[in-house]
Parts: C-alpha cells; sequence; structure tokens
C-alpha cells in the first residue's frame, strides 16, 4: 500500500501564483502570439498558460504509449 507524505503546519503551502519574464527580445515574439490567442479563444493569461501545459503533457503522454 502507498504511503502518503507526511505534512506538518510548518510545511511551505503549494504557490498559487508563477511569475513569467521574458528576455528584451523575447516580449517582442510572445506578447503578440498571446494577446492573439487570448483574443481569439477569449482565454486569459492563466486560461492560456495552462491550455498549453495541458496539451503538452497529453501529447507527452501519447507519445510514451506508442513506445511502450
Amino acid at each position: 500500500m502507498k504511503q502518503l507524505p507526511v505534512t506538518t503546519m510548518f510545511d511551505t503551502p503549494v504557490k498559487q501564483q508563477r511569475h513569467v519574464t521574458y528576455k528584451r527580445r523575447e516580449v517582442k515574439i510572445y506578447r503578440p502570439m498571446e494577446e492573439t490567442l487570448m483574443d481569439e479563444l477569449g482565454y486569459t493569461y492563466s486560461d492560456l498558460v495552462k491550455k498549453g501545459i495541458r496539451t503538452i503533457w497529453n501529447k507527452r503522454q501519447t507519445e510514451k504509449a506508442l513506445t511502450l
């Protein structure tokens, strides 16, 4: 049987926010892409990031399953 990790009241809580920092030259590239996708899909920036993560995750899981 799998044991759950022991936690205490002193454990650091999982943060609900993250910060993205772009290199100066990346801003001109990513900002228009983000704005266009958010406008066209009706997503917030947070939605866009989560959708991107899910898409990459699902693609990797599918690729792993095909190689087994």
